[in-house]
């Protein structure tokens, strides 16, 4: 695990992306060697029960993954519009 007082955090960086771009998400502090799903939903929408992906926490805490963003999740058709994102 990280050290007392320092969190899991993702890079930031804004940009239009759309449904069949690839987006490659990266992120520091994360515990180590342990699996994390990667959830797409339209804002405000609830999580879908499967993942859109997965990826593993490497050995130093970093995350560095892409994925492919999907028309849909679960049964949502993603509309384009503002994206959310959750690893867990």
């Amino acid at each position: 695990l990280p050290p007392p007082g320092v969190f899991p955090s993702f890079n930031k960086s804004t940009y239009f992306a759309r449904i069949g771009d690839t987006l490659t998400l990266t992120g520091i502090n994360f515990p180590t060697n342990e699996p994390v799903d990667i959830y797409f939903t339209n804002m405000g929408t609830a999580y879908p029960n499967v993942p859109s992906g997965s990826a593993v926490i490497s050995a130093t805490g970093t995350l560095s993954t892409s994925i492919v963003i999907p028309p849909s999740a679960g049964l949502v058709t993603l509309n384009g519009s503002l994206i959310s994102v959750l690893g867990r």
